[in-house]
């Protein structure tokens, strides 16, 4: 009822999410013609978009996804500039 409840989600819900994701962040990859190691990022930020979503408290999934994506993509970017 309030901030902090624990959201109760569907299966076919976040499976739908999980495959939205892969989908459109594989599009923007092959759009971009990025290096296939971009596919792998947008993989992992499909996944984490959608146990973020799953194991966030109601009201804070935006927050959280924005967030860990956001720390994904830039430890990719610190792994990836490395190389």
């Amino acid at each position: 009822c309030g901030l902090g409840d624990v959201n109760r989600k569907s299966v076919a819900g976040a499976l739908s999410g999980l495959v939205a994701a892969l989908l459109v962040n594989a599009l923007v990859v092959f759009a971009n013609g990025l290096p296939p190691v971009w596919y792998a990022l947008a993989v992992v930020v499909a996944l984490t978009s959608t146990a973020l979503e799953l194991w966030s408290p109601r009201g804070t999934d935006d927050f959280s996804m924005a967030t860990g994506n956001a720390l994904v993509c830039w430890a990719f970017g610190a792994w990836f500039l490395s190389r």
